[in-house]
């Protein structure tokens, strides 16, 4: 049985390691994920914009007879112009007929009427819809010309390669860590990764927290004293539950549509914002933030939910071997009220009720289709990781553990001065 229960131990601290292993891989996996899809990589950035717009002409270019399918829009304007010009000569021979002395406004007059040139105009007038056609049907042969549309797009490359202002040494890091070329390719590889991991720290953490409580039960009904083998999952329940995430916060637009010429420019997966910290990761930010109110509140979270848990349990210890000291004795018995391990575990819960409350109505808040603009937001994603499940669990475990210290007071022969 001796076996056994080292075998449970071992198990444990082997599905602990590969838990914290596997937290941190998918942490970093998903950050890197995050980071590749961030809108400053897509819906925020200028080069972005003008290549998907290039691929826009470049098909209209290609696919469209582009005088064909607004041929009575410039048949109108042609038009329009023609019938000003007409008029702008009409308005300039009754100037010029009554411009000068007499005589020459007479003789002006005359010819104006000998050549008849206000019947000139009105047939002029009268041809615009014809001379339109005729005008637009030159036009167009020469518009829709292979070497002129070849032209077009030579004058949209030389646009192209002016790239703007964007910093893409992120991008480039991911492309060499991950051996990838492409951005989609790349995409690809670490959403599979980001899955993998997922479904191994989910394994391992399930493994994790059923074994430990297993063997807690199987050391508390032990005829034979195992409280150094209880002590042993406790601190790993402690390290685990403080050193990988607990909650993942994440927030992204799912669509961006916009219309123009006819179709649409679409940015899919955009990244707003991706968090996801555990308890010492969140010591570590306040602490370098060097501000007072957050080195404070950092001393708070380190000294009530990881100093004090640490210290019962040294103190315990110290309580088998014979040790009775005053300070022992307030650690083992008197200072669970100041521990608020298990507060800590029900303001987790309560933020993330209020982060995800918090995080789906500005997200939801995005959903807009306006005329051309079409924008769909995914639903924003708080989740609880198994850091908080690990730390749950130590919280319920140190309850049973505590109950075994206080029936080792009732049995020793200490005195009461120092209960």
């Amino acid at each position: 049985m001796k076996i056994i229960h080292y075998l449970l131990v071992i198990c444990c601290s082997i599905f602990a390691f590969y838990l914290s292993k596997n937290s941190w891989d998918k942490q970093e996996i998903s950050y890197d994920l995050a980071q590749l899809n961030h809108v400053k990589y897509g819906l925020f950035n200028a080069n972005e914009w003008k290549i998907k717009t290039t691929e826009l002409i470049y098909r209209k270019l290609d696919n469209s007879d582009l005088i064909n399918e607004n041929s009575e829009v410039i048949e109108s304007y042609v038009s329009e112009v023609l019938y000003n010009l007409i008029q702008e000569l009409e308005n300039y021979v009754e100037q010029e007929k009554n411009r000068g002395q007499i005589g020459e406004q007479i003789v002006k007059h005359i010819v104006a009427n000998t050549i008849q040139v206000d019947e000139i105009i009105l047939n002029l007038q009268g041809q615009i819809p014809e001379l339109s056609k005729d005008i637009v049907n030159t036009f167009k042969n020469f518009a829709n010309d292979p070497k002129v549309k070849q032209k077009i797009k030579n004058k949209i490359d030389s646009f192209i390669d002016v790239d703007m202002d964007v910093e893409y040494s992120e991008i480039t890091t991911l492309k060499n860590k991950y051996n990838s070329d492409s951005k989609e390719d790349l995409n690809v590889i670490i959403l599979e990764k980001q899955i993998n991991t997922s479904k191994k720290t989910h394994l391992f953490g399930i493994l994790f927290i059923l074994l430990s409580i297993l063997s807690f039960i199987i050391f508390l009904k032990s005829e034979e004293d195992r409280f150094y083998l209880m002590t042993i999952i406790l601190l790993l329940l402690l390290f685990v539950g403080i050193s990988v995430p607990m909650i993942q916060i994440e927030a992204k637009l799912d669509m961006f549509k916009f219309n123009i010429l006819g179709e649409n420019i679409i940015f899919t997966n955009q990244n707003l914002f991706y968090q996801s910290k555990s308890i010492l990761q969140v010591f570590k930010i306040l602490i370098s933030d060097g501000k007072l109110f957050s080195i404070i509140t950092a001393l708070f979270i380190i000294t009530f939910s990881i100093i004090f848990p640490i210290l019962k349990i040294i103190a315990s210890i110290l309580f088998r071997k014979g040790h009775n000291g005053t300070i022992i004795h307030f650690l083992c018995f008197k200072s669970s009220k100041w521990s608020m391990a298990d507060v800590m575990v029900v303001s987790i819960l309560l933020a993330y009720i209020g982060l995800q409350s918090l995080v789906e109505n500005q997200v939801e808040a995005m959903t807009r289709t306006v005329n051309q603009l079409e924008v769909v937001a995914t639903m924003g994603s708080s989740s609880l990781q198994f850091g908080v499940l690990v730390f749950l669990c130590f919280v319920i475990l140190s309850i049973f553990y505590s109950s075994q210290l206080q029936k080792a007071k009732r049995t020793s022969n200490i005195s009461n001065k120092y209960f």
